[in-house]
């Protein structure tokens, strides 16, 4: 306000109403027990003791604009060392040049560069380190860059001279995970991986959900056949103890129990196996429910075919209904011994007939047949 000489101009160059910067200058002078301006005509100037507080607040202000470029300064200029590792192949085809790039944009920063083979360890004291198997580097922030697929390519002179029915026994090549590889079909010549051959006998379709498990998170048989599925527009869901891993990214869902390291390892048959188990028994359990195959907490979808199903079957009836033992005993014998049809028989007092028709009606959801 001293420099513009009123408060509209004050609140414009702010960006506030008047009435702030008004509510603001009484509540400054009213804190400091002095009068700072004073209207003389149309303007407003500052008193004596206006001009002098304005003075020493300037020199501050001057002061504190002048570290705050020197602190931005310091700021943007980038020092210090940055360790990387990577494998070697990969640095040579995408990594070299951008390093260098960087170094020319940074002079004031150092690079050193660990190189390793694909599958080696990465070592743990690097700031950044790029690998194709994060499975064994425990406690480290991973994140996915992109999925890396390997195959084995022949010419087509080799391929038409030599028939390739089965990889394993061409030898130079080197296998770790039979369910990984892709073989020829001998009608179409086109490489069509295990995974899909496996779902298209299972007559996967849209209305089917996939479900793909892999403690590693990196199973290639697993990331084909979500991938496979997804084509299809099926809903697929990732199971896996590897959060930053493709089958955690590839699929609509993924479900990452974090379990951290094995006690032994090596083996993922402890702490993941037994995790992924609970989370599969979750998963049809829901289906299980979703499905009309539970009612008041019991799986009532059981038919006695044997003598422990029966005895189990009777068991549900008398519990569903809070009938005797006899009731149930004659109600699964009008349901042609199905739980489910038997408890609806004792519910609603229907025949048979009427109450399969009845149970058929509501799609086979006990509740909703009684209900009805």
């Amino acid at each position: 306000m001293v420099q513009l000489g009123s408060q509209q101009g004050a609140a414009k160059e702010l960006k506030l109403p008047v009435s702030t910067v008004s509510r603001r200058l009484s509540l400054m002078e009213e804190k400091l027990g002095v009068r700072l301006l004073e209207k003389k005509g149309r303007e407003l100037v500052a008193t004596e003791t206006g001009q002098q507080y304005y003075q020493l607040l300037e020199s501050q202000f001057t002061d504190l604009e002048s570290h705050s470029h020197q602190l931005k300064d310091h700021k943007e200029e980038v020092t210090g060392t940055l360790r990387l590792s990577l494998p070697y192949r990969f640095y040579n085809a995408y990594v070299r040049e951008l390093i260098t790039d960087f170094l020319l944009e940074f002079p004031h920063t150092q690079i050193e560069v660990n190189l390793c083979a694909e599958d080696a360890l990465p070592e743990t004291d690097r700031d950044l380190v790029l690998t194709f198997d994060i499975s064994r580097a425990e406690g480290m922030i991973a994140r996915p860059l992109f999925l890396a697929k390997h195959g084995v390519f022949v010419s087509q002179s080799y391929y038409q001279s030599n028939e390739i029915t089965d990889i394993e026994t061409i030898d130079w090549v080197r296998l770790d995970d039979q369910k990984s590889l892709t073989y020829t079909d001998a009608e179409s010549k086109q490489f069509v991986p295990f995974a899909i051959e496996d779902l298209k006998n299972a007559n996967l379709t849209s209305k089917d959900v996939v479900v793909g498990i892999a403690a590693s998170g990196r199973t290639p048989y697993v990331c084909s056949a979500i991938e496979y599925a997804k084509s299809l527009g099926c809903v697929t869901v990732g199971v896996t103890c590897n959060p930053n891993s493709a089958v955690m990214l590839l699929p609509q869902i993924g479900i990452c129990p974090v379990v951290g390291a094995e006690a032994v390892t090596g083996s993922t048959r402890m702490k993941s196996g037994t995790a992924q188990k609970l989370v599969l028994n979750m998963l049809s359990t829901a289906s299980m429910i979703r499905t009309g195959k539970v009612y008041k907490n019991l799986m009532v979808d059981v038919n006695a075919s044997n003598e422990k199903l029966y005895a189990r079957a009777i068991r549900i009836v008398m519990q569903a209904t809070d009938c005797t033992q006899q009731q149930a005993v004659d109600a699964l014998k009008q349901a042609d011994q199905s739980a489910k049809l038997a408890i609806l028989i004792v519910l609603t007092g229907k025949p048979a007939p009427e109450a399969k028709q009845l149970l058929s009606k509501a799609g086979g959801f006990l509740r909703k047949a009684v209900e009805e």
